[in-house]
């Protein structure tokens, strides 16, 4: 008798416990408002470029970035980084502050940005794609769908590397501003 009252109080505890995670869950899906925050807004110099063949760095910048008391001050603090379900990139902006008619986007081909941390060193690709054969001081690298980068944010040195594949030489340094956004859901 006393083995079958365990069992059944074990069934119930653990049927109780199941219920309660996923109404946590629930609740959680409810309260949390999905929101979007700077991943970062970093300077960086790009050298005379006169190699058109290779892909190559053209700049690195570190940015310091604490995400999970983003989400607390956006919560009022029911929400850390360990209660979102993901992070994604949602915008990766890059502009020439000093463009002119030889000097802007329209020498580049093809870029890459990547994205390392203190506790992920690992570079992770969070936006690249054809550049438009035309003048441009702004250009929306296309970012890369679906890639949480909820785990590079357990750090707070976010490492930003950009890359490229030139179309034509430039003629003087570049100086370039890197803007990320983030989407928290």
């Amino acid at each position: 008798m006393n083995k079958r009252i365990l069992t059944i109080s074990a069934i119930v505890a653990s049927a109780s416990l199941l219920v309660f995670t996923t109404s946590c869950d629930k609740l959680k899906d409810k309260l949390f408002q999905a929101f979007s925050t700077q991943g970062g807004s970093v300077d960086f110099t790009v050298p005379i470029i006169t190699d058109t063949n290779t892909k190559q760095d053209m700049g690195t910048a570190t940015y310091s970035l604490n995400i999970d008391s983003i989400i607390k001050a956006k919560t009022g603090g029911a929400f850390g980084l360990n209660t979102v379900d993901e992070i994604n990139i949602e915008e990766c902006k890059l502009k020439i502050n000093n463009a002119d008619a030889d000097n802007n986007f329209q020498n580049f081909e093809e870029g890459w940005v990547n994205l390392s941390t203190n506790t992920s060193p690992t570079p992770l690709t969070i936006a690249t794609g054809p550049i438009a054969d035309a003048y441009a001081e702004e250009f929306l690298l296309p970012v890369a769908a679906g890639a949480d980068v909820k785990p590079y944010l357990q750090g707070n040195m976010l490492t930003y590397v950009y890359q490229a594949k030139m179309r034509k030489a430039t003629t003087k340094p570049l100086e370039v501003t890197l803007s990320v956004k983030l989407r928290v859901k």
